[in-house]
């Protein structure tokens, strides 16, 4: 009965979805898990090795501390980041993160062309998590707060996202996912104008090989300003230490110049090599015209003591 009242809680929102219209926070909007980004974000039923920012439910696998920063290299000089923390207390498995993303500096230049200066734009997001299982399914729950910056205006947002996946016992090494992220309400507009949160519901599958080392993954996307797109993706692990991903989103399809041949726009692949307690995770992500960017991610993992 419980898993049932939660389905209901991650269902109805799906289908109540119907915002439209350009949302701003655009830093919500960003994988920054290098994990994540090598299997094109495909993550919303993968156990991921990481800590977290996809679906929250996942964080309910975690039996041990686990640290991670991450650092992406974007195109135009532009800079993000997110430090994440975790870690089990009592039946449940606990975490924060920070992420950040610096748009740079700017020529402010008025209505004649003459320049008056620069001004920065920024966005800070800080959230914790909740995660527990409950047999053969996990739930999570993530608050949140973000603020953007432009010149000296600003705004901000209280957020909440939520999630569950479910291990069948009737399918072999299969687990289903879904989440609903970034609801939420401002508590600062810039000027009078309300900014819309990119709220984004995603469903998707994960299938462990029986016979082969390797974790195909699938999923399907809905922002709240977009249409319906898939994302696609696999992890193959050649050894306990190293494992190879990639992965695609039609997406990408978006990202092309009009005219041009970007047919590689949505591809995206990397590596995660583990040395001891610690994990280094490498990303590459094709995105035509937007500009390809690079993710690397450390994170510590103790061992469970």
């Amino acid at each position: 009965m419980r898993t049932i009242v939660w389905l209901l809680i991650f269902t109805l929102p799906v289908i109540a979805f119907a915002s439209v219209g350009e949302a701003g926070f655009d830093l919500l909007r960003r994988d920054l898990n290098a994990a994540s980004v090598g299997i094109a974000s495909a993550s919303v039923a993968f156990p991921q090795t990481t800590a977290f920012g996809g679906n929250p439910a996942a964080l309910a696998d975690k039996t041990s501390r686990i640290a991670s920063l991450s650092y992406v290299d974007d195109p135009l000089d532009l800079k993000s980041g997110v430090l994440q923390y975790a870690q089990p207390w009592r039946e449940y498995t606990v975490g924060a993160r920070l992420q950040y993303y610096d748009y740079g500096t700017f020529d402010r230049i008025n209505a004649t062309g003459q320049k008056l200066g620069t001004f920065t734009a920024n966005d800070i997001f800080i959230a914790a998590a909740i995660a527990r299982r409950f047999n053969d399914v996990t739930i999570g729950i993530e608050p949140g707060f973000i603020s953007s910056k432009i010149e000296s205006y600003s705004a901000s947002a209280l957020t909440v996202s939520g999630g569950i996946q479910y291990t069948p016992k009737f399918i072999s090494l299969l687990r289903v996912g879904a989440d609903i992220r970034n609801l939420g309400v401002n508590t600062k507009k810039y000027v009078s104008q309300t900014t819309k949160l990119p709220t984004e519901i995603r469903l998707g599958l994960a299938k462990k090989l029986e016979h082969l080392p390797l974790t195909l993954l699938a999923q399907g996307n809905k922002w709240s300003d977009t249409d319906w797109y898939l994302n696609a993706g696999g992890e193959f692990e050649i050894a306990k230490s190293f494992l190879l991903r990639g992965g695609y989103s039609t997406i990408g399809k978006d990202q092309k110049s009009v005219g041009s041949n970007e047919s590689t726009a949505g591809l995206s692949a990397g590596f995660g090599m583990k040395y001891r307690d610690y994990l280094f995770d490498f990303a590459y992500a094709m995105q035509g015209s937007v500009g390809d960017r690079l993710f690397l991610q450390f994170s510590w993992l103790p061992s469970k003591r």
